[in-house]
């Protein structure tokens, strides 16, 4: 669809294009597709006549506001219902929005590494590697080296944890007393309920933002490689997933190098 197979930046033509190590991919509600390069701290751009551009950054790392904006390690990216991009921007440890006239600002995040919840502008994340947005246009973040999924209340401009308690483990329940280890991937179904691919327990989790309680959807504990129920599979570090019209899960595995699906759980 576009790059040429070489690394290097080029703008032009989809299949002329270069990119560099791109990584989270999300499209807008006019179909255009943003990709996000985490080597070359870019966000680009493939509009509908599969033309590549430039939507943000410089090229090298750095952190400020504005345009073109910068960022350093941009992985997960995410757009809400106006149409602004959201942007995990894991080396700079916040949370970063794009106007889609290509304006970014910080929406959450002081730019150190630190697990503190409270107000959006003075919390502080660790190395966030996806976002994903709910039906208010609230924010999940995987906030990977905290090993928790934090949320983003955009009218309240506060952040709390919803799943992890900062600390690497393994547990299901409420969500104050889990465990994640290695969230790297979120995305939100139909009900507003979270998927959480947790990479180093092999597991997919789901947290009921209602009751504030997280389950194991499947996997979990040992890696593996086996489709079975979903009490019986086995993963080895998921890491990518969304949710198709069907509402099954699909996931990509780092270990296994394999497409994975999670037939509905409704």
């Amino acid at each position: 669809m576009a790059g040429d197979g070489v690394p290097g930046y080029l703008d032009g033509p989809a299949q002329k294009a270069r990119f560099n190590k791109p990584y989270g991919v999300a499209i807008d509600s006019t179909g255009n597709i943003f990709i996000s390069e985490y080597e070359f701290h870019r966000i680009r751009k493939i509009n509908k006549f599969n033309e590549v551009s430039t939507f943000s950054g410089t090229g090298k790392p750095g952190y400020s506001d504005g345009q073109p904006g910068s960022f350093n390690s941009p992985r997960g990216i995410a757009v809400d219902s106006q149409g602004n991009l959201i942007v995990a921007d894991a080396m700079n440890n916040v949370i970063r929005r794009i106007s889609k006239t290509g304006t970014v600002s910080t929406i959450a995040g002081d730019g150190t590494a630190g697990y503190t919840n409270g107000r959006a502008l003075t919390s502080s994340f660790n190395a966030p590697r996806a976002v994903a947005v709910d039906s208010k246009d609230n924010i999940i973040v995987a906030d990977t080296r905290n090993h928790a999924i934090r949320y983003i209340n955009m009218g309240e401009g506060s952040v709390s944890t919803i799943g992890g308690d900062g600390s690497a483990g393994y547990k299901d329940g409420h969500s104050s007393t889990s465990k994640l280890n290695w969230p790297v991937g979120v995305v939100v179904d139909v009900q507003d309920n979270v998927i959480v691919t947790d990479a180093c327990n092999h597991a997919i989790r789901k947290i009921n933002l209602a009751r504030s309680f997280i389950t194991t959807v499947s996997g979990g504990g040992t890696h593996g490689y086996v489709d079975a129920s979903t009490s019986k599979a086995k993963f080895y570090r998921p890491a990518g997933i969304t949710i198709d019209l069907e509402g099954n899960y699909i996931i990509t595995e780092d270990y296994n190098h394999r497409i994975r699906k999670i037939t509905n759980q409704e």
